[in-house]
């Protein structure tokens, strides 16, 4: 028995690609357009405040989402997008993926910050489920 394999063109790949660009594109408008709020990170020791913005999206979206709402503007330097997952043992919590674009405390400083780390423009932290409200509560004071 002899199988044929039809090779796509370039073309047909480049095309295929840019749909799938397109629909990702349009998801992210859509979850911004519904959810996306401002978070002011108030460190207590110093009194400083770090601007940005905070959204719930599918762990899909985190890296693109993120990297895009931490460049909307000057202001605000960072994003975090959290998700609410089930531990190894069925515990709920909140998993957050922090961006930061030219932003000086960088995404590990906020992340180091709930105990989580990374590296200046990427990072990460988790959470306990019952802080969900103070995370999305437009103000965290730490």
């Amino acid at each position: 028995m002899q199988m044929y394999i039809q090779y796509a063109t370039v073309k047909q790949f480049v095309d295929m690609e840019t749909l799938m660009l397109d629909s990702i594109e349009k998801q992210m408008d859509a979850i911004q357009e519904k959810g996306l709020q401002e978070i002011v990170v108030i460190n207590e020791s110093n009194s400083e405040k770090y601007f940005g913005y905070c959204i719930n999206a599918n762990s899909i979206f985190s890296s693109e989402l993120g990297s895009r709402l931490c460049r909307l503007d000057k202001k605000h330097g960072f994003a975090i997008i959290w998700i609410v997952v089930t531990t190894i043992d069925g515990q709920p919590q909140i998993a957050c993926s922090v961006r930061s674009h030219n932003f000086e405390f960088g995404s590990d400083g906020i992340s180091k910050l709930f105990g989580g780390g990374g590296h200046k423009n990427v990072a990460g932290f988790k959470l306990p489920l019952d802080k969900l409200n103070e995370l999305i509560s437009v103000k965290l004071v730490i």
